[in-house]
């Protein structure tokens, strides 16, 4: 009986001093802004296990959890003689506004659900705003995805700094960290990564640190929100082979103009990707084989990326050198290219022809520089030969008007008009009625000139007929100085 009584009493006595088992999250605030965390301390008394195993993806969605300390056994007033794991948790907020701190769980056992109000930056004169985007949230399988981050600071000596991002199944670039001045007198910063899925199917993307750092220390440590995507399968019939995305395809020839038969010209081909990973060429090498016009000798190939806020954009250039072996037109294949376009979901084609050149051996060339060279002398001489002849027409011309308004005698006139008909290669000895007949056929005639023709006639014919030899002279110098501008 009394074995009975101790049992009982030493039962009694466990069972007030035991405490149950018990998961406690303690956030040291309630209110933080954009970048600055909120420390909290969880608890677990009397669990049984590892408090490093408790699941905490329930907190993912509104904050990120970094893991501050390692695990440590304390002793606390609040459950004393209890076995207590403490775990020192960060938690950065993902978005501004009233975020609820979901419950923790670990062992069966459930925090309690809290909430946690998050405000935008502050600066000294002003504030600091976080906005982010993502390109898209159904991607083709190999389509990039670009998750970009955009802080707008007063801050003139602020930076931004993207964590290194590792996702398995995807190939991932960061975006280099970019500033802008901004009208307002504000800057913009912006940093990011552009992701390449070779997977499929629904995922979650946690997005890595991206740092802000003023005047070299880092400040704030921002967290984007979690973006929730479906990688949609490419259709079947595509081949690995096409690039997922745009193209744009061009090419020169150098010589551009003329070729020399048994000598190296290069055809320089550049594809341009829009969003576009260089590592991933389409196999456009394969059109070009060696064929009757011209030798293929080894290309070589450059190629580059430059990723931004719109994506890699890589581009690819092609040097290959190509030897003409004949005269005439060479024939250069066309070039067509393929992609899926991600905005059609279908298959685009691109041909490109580049101008057909014309090549030709030094014996060929040395004849044709000749037979130019002849043809050119030919046009020259005769160039110069009428240039040559209209000097010297014009220099008679302009002698005969001005004897013509010297002329004292009506037969001084009729001998400077014959002058005037031989220069024109009228014939020779025509009366003054047949030089009239002439100047109609070839200039426009007029009263005043017809009438002093006509006086000129008489006077040759009738001795005692008077006529003013100075008028008659001015009138028909005049007539002949017009002559070009009248002529029909």
């Amino acid at each position: 009986m009394v074995r009975m009584l101790c049992i009982l009493c030493f039962t009694l006595g466990y069972s007030i001093t035991a405490h149950a088992a018990e998961l406690v999250l303690d956030l040291e605030s309630h209110q933080t802004s954009l970048g600055i965390p909120v420390k909290a301390e969880l608890y677990g008394i009397e669990l049984p296990g590892s408090l490093a195993e408790a699941d905490l993806d329930h907190l993912q969605k509104n904050f990120a959890v970094v893991i501050k300390d390692d695990i440590n056994i304390i002793s606390d007033p609040r459950w004393p003689q209890a076995n207590v794991q403490n775990l020192t948790l960060l938690l950065y907020p993902r978005m501004t506004g009233a975020l609820k701190v979901n419950p923790i769980v670990h062992a069966g056992r459930y925090s309690r659900e809290q909430q946690v109000h998050v405000t935008e930056g502050r600066t000294r004169s002003g504030s600091i705003t976080l906005t982010s985007s993502v390109s898209t949230l159904t991607p083709w399988d190999r389509q990039q995805i670009v998750i970009t981050a955009e802080v707008i600071t007063d801050e003139k000596y602020a930076s931004l700094h993207a964590d290194e991002l590792n996702i398995p199944g995807f190939e991932i670039v960061p975006i280099p960290a970019s500033r802008e001045n901004m009208p307002s007198g504000k800057y913009r910063l912006q940093s990011g990564w552009i992701l390449i899925p070779f997977t499929t199917g629904p995922k979650q993307i946690r997005p890595a640190a991206i740092k802000y750092r003023h005047s070299g220390v880092y400040t704030r440590i921002y967290y984007l929100p979690v973006v929730e995507i479906d990688i949609k399968p490419l259709p079947s019939y595509i081949p690995p082979t096409i690039p997922v995305g745009k193209f744009r395809l061009d090419s020169t020839l150098a010589p551009s103009t003329l070729l020399r038969t048994g000598h190296l010209a290069y055809w320089h081909i550049s594809l341009q990707g829009e969003s576009l990973w260089p590592k991933w060429p389409p196999p456009i090498l394969r059109q070009i084989s060696q064929s009757d016009d011209f030798q293929v000798l080894p290309v070589e190939s450059v190629r580059s990326s430059r990723p931004d806020k719109r994506g890699i954009n890589g581009s690819i250039v092609h040097h290959v050198p190509v030897k003409p072996l004949k005269n005439g037109t060479i024939r250069i294949p066309e070039l067509q290219l393929q992609y899926f376009d991600p905005d059609s979901g279908r298959i685009e084609t691109i041909r490109h022809q580049v101008r057909q050149p014309f090549s030709l051996s030094m014996t060929w060339r040395v004849l044709l520089i000749f037979v130019l060279g002849a043809i050119t002398y030919f046009i020259v001489q005769r160039g110069y030969r009428s240039l040559r002849r209209r000097y010297v027409k014009h220099r008679m011309r302009q002698a005969i008007i001005h004897n013509m308004n010297t002329a004292r005698d009506p037969e001084s006139i009729r001998r400077y008009l014959r002058e005037y008909a031989k220069m024109q290669g009228w014939p020779a000895n025509i009366s003054l009625q047949q030089w009239l007949a002439y100047w109609n056929t070839h200039y426009v005639s007029s009263d005043s000139l017809r009438d002093v023709i006509g006086k000129l006639s008489l006077a040759s014919y009738a001795a005692n007929e008077e006529i003013s030899v100075t008028q008659v002279g001015s009138v028909i110098s005049n007539a002949l100085a017009t002559a070009t501008c009248c002529q029909k």
